[in-house]
């Protein structure tokens, strides 16, 4: 009895199956099980590391218990995270498809591709202007989150107001996606923000005639032109707030009261500078070229500001 006791103790086979529960197998096997969290979360390396502060002979009961865990808390979460990556998708995927079909419209019914081509060089250069304001962008930045300051909507309210809404939806949409691919934006992206602003520069093109605006533009237009930006910037803070609520699991109208004001002060400059920059294209090609002093002085002072906040802010949290 002794002597067979003594042999399954030393049997080559009992060794082997002590050293796969105890030793290859808990690791193994918590290395699937913490798969089941998502790539970002902590837990995953985590629970890697206290694998080893545990006695080896508890090791393979204390990973079956991660496996409940792993099973009850780490699949749920990755369910929401799938549903929340399927609304995200579907709410990106039915802007875009509206966005570019009313772009479409827009452009043929208004006569967009004729007007572009009949355009003067001002119209081309204040296009030249959107695509760089685009380009150089400028990020502001928040206690919530980072904002965008959208200088281009300086020079789209002039092409709207001089040229019509045909041919600035066509602007908007080829200098969008110029603008766009030259700082190298994902593509779900940048199909986003060439719908989301298409849809906003119609709705604002529809309100700016509701309320009376008149081409050419002219003083008596100012209420119309003002009643356009805040539509244009309502439905542009809208849609991106969706996007973002959907995306980070936040409430909308929190997202919506974050931004508001910071919409609000958006609207200000183009509001100001759209009839000026308007009336400079009109007069001459020579004022045209002159534009891109002030408005660079524009850029050069926002770009400062939002340096200086960026310190203030890692001043404060250092």
């Amino acid at each position: 009895m002794m002597a067979d006791l003594l042999d399954v103790i030393v049997s080559w086979r009992t060794f082997l199956v002590a050293l796969a529960v105890f030793g290859f197998a808990p690791g193994a096997l918590l290395r699937l099980i913490v798969l089941a969290f998502p790539r970002d979360d902590p837990r995953r390396s985590e629970l890697l590391a206290e694998l080893h502060a545990v006695p080896r002979l508890e090791r393979p009961f204390w990973v079956c218990e991660q496996l409940e865990v792993a099973l009850f808390e780490g699949v749920r979460e990755r369910v929401l995270q799938a549903n929340t990556r399927v609304a995200l998708y579907t709410y990106v995927l039915g802007v875009s498809v509206t966005g570019f079909t009313i772009a479409i419209l827009v452009t043929m019914s208004s006569g967009g591709l004729r007007a572009a081509r009949d355009a003067s060089l001002s119209f081309w250069i204040l296009v030249l202007y959107f695509v760089i304001a685009g380009i150089l962008e400028i990020r502001m930045p928040s206690p919530s989150k980072e904002r965008m300051i959208d200088l281009q909507i300086i020079f789209i309210f002039p092409l709207l107001l001089g040229w019509g809404i045909g041919a600035t939806m066509l602007a908007l949409v080829l200098g969008t996606l110029i603008s766009e691919l030259a700082i190298r934006r994902s593509m779900l992206r940048m199909v986003f923000n060439v719908a989301q602003s298409s849809l906003a520069l119609a709705v604002a093109g529809a309100a700016y005639r509701l309320v009376g605006g008149g081409f050419p533009f002219t003083v008596g237009d100012l209420l119309a032109l003002g009643i356009a930006l805040v539509a244009f910037g309502t439905i542009n803070h809208g849609l991106v707030s969706i996007v973002v609520a959907i995306a980070r699991s936040t409430p909308l109208m929190a997202e919506l009261r974050s931004g508001a004001r910071f919409m609000v002060g958006s609207v200000l400059i183009p509001f100001s500078l759209a009839p000026v920059v308007l009336i400079t294209a009109q007069r001459s090609i020579v004022f045209v070229f002159l534009l891109c002093i002030p408005a660079g002085g524009i850029y050069y002072l926002m770009r400062k500001a939002s340096d200086a906040i960026e310190c203030t802010y890692s001043a404060r949290q250092s």
